[in-house]
């Protein structure tokens, strides 16, 4: 009799218990039932991993690790599509932003063409982010800026600068524009 025909009947035909992903689809999505699978199946490994430390397990215990190790091949075989699903989406993500930019005009609204290029440098970023070493090292740097870009943009262009707003609407209620004079 397998671990599986003894677990099963224990955990997936009791109502409070149901809902584990290895009792069968509980999503539509197949990526979110290989998620809760993979993440349920760690849940499993850890229990193992502390079960083996129980001294009334200790006769059993190289059965627990080779159980353990059953279990850790299963999450390596289901974090390969999961990875390939991940990157999937970051190409997605990527072409989205791109065709997001050519919405813009950077002259008439500089800060909406930043953040349409900041949000295509942070797809950018997570994809150079997978690849291998030394390539993957620049991701986390071109993610990062992307996150901030269209804040130095919204610095550097003077008609949306923080200080040239206030300095203009001073101006334009009649206010001196140099400080200490005529306050």
């Amino acid at each position: 009799m397998s671990v599986w025909e003894t677990v099963a009947p224990l955990v997936c035909h009791k109502k409070e218990l149901a809902g584990h992903a290895f009792c069968g689809p509980v999503s539509a999505s197949a990526k979110k039932n290989l998620e809760r699978l993979e993440a349920e199946l760690e849940e499993w490994e850890y229990s193992l991993k502390y079960a083996q430390t129980v001294s009334q397990f200790s006769p059993h215990a190289h059965k627990l690790e080779e159980l353990r190790g059953k279990i850790a091949q299963a999450r390596s075989v289901i974090s390969k599509p999961l990875s390939y699903a991940a990157t999937f989406q970051d190409g997605k993500d990527l072409l989205s932003a791109i065709r997001e930019i050519r919405r813009y005009d950077p002259r008439a609204n500089p800060v909406g063409a930043a953040r349409a290029y900041g949000k295509a440098m942070k797809s950018f970023g997570r994809l150079v982010e997978k690849l291998p070493p030394p390539a993957n090292a620049v991701g986390t740097l071109i993610t990062e800026m992307g996150e901030i870009f269209h804040k130095v943009v919204g610095d550097i262009v003077p008609k949306t600068r923080q200080t040239n707003k206030n300095v203009s609407d001073k101006f334009i209620q009649g206010g001196t524009v140099i400080p200490g004079f005529g306050d």
